[in-house]
């Protein structure tokens, strides 16, 4: 409840005390947090403003920003073809992982890795920096076009309610 979890702090804290007491639970292999699966919607749909360039807001690339631990990846067998992943060691970096649609709309013939851009259209907003690109991934439904994304760490855009997902050696409705 937002009574008891009121700071984005104190939500992260929340989700990392859940994500650590399932990784300790027996036939758990693996845990992640995302604030959106794939295909069940669009996330924060979010303009980019691309650093160093002067493209108007109409014209602007739109992601889907998608908050994630760096276990989302391995779970669901997403692997980085360029760059890297994102690692626990970014929680606090402005830093994101794109997916290849969206990298190729935002610097179109260009080296993604390690440009500069900002969510919204606010010059003051923190600018991340591109360190890995995945492949693209179906956000919404399996007969519509790749979702262009842009994953950031989750302790960075912490909401009140998440997706848990567990990964088991065993049946998982005998975890649940």
């Amino acid at each position: 409840p937002l009574s008891r979890y009121a700071t984005p702090e104190q939500q992260g804290a929340f989700f990392a005390a859940l994500a650590d007491d399932l990784r300790a639970r027996p036939g758990v292999v693996g845990v992640a947090i995302t604030t959106q699966l794939p295909l069940t919607g669009t996330g924060a749909l979010s303009a980019l403003s691309v650093a160093g360039t002067t493209v108007a807001a109409p014209e602007r690339p739109s992601a889907d920003v998608r908050s994630v631990t760096p276990a989302y990846f391995s779970l669901l067998n997403l692997h980085a073809t360029r760059g890297r992943l994102l690692e626990p060691k970014d929680g606090d970096r402005a830093v994101a992982v794109l997916s290849e649609h969206l990298a190729a709309q935002a610097w179109p013939g260009l080296d993604p890795l390690g440009r500069r851009f900002r969510f919204g259209l606010n010059p003051a907003a923190p600018e991340f920096e591109v360190v890995g690109i995945v492949t693209d991934v179906r956000g919404t439904a399996l007969d519509q076009p790749p979702t262009p994304t842009a994953y950031v760490p989750f302790p960075q855009r912490t909401r009140s309610t998440a997706t848990i997902m567990v990964r088991t050696t065993g049946e998982p409705l005998r975890l649940a």
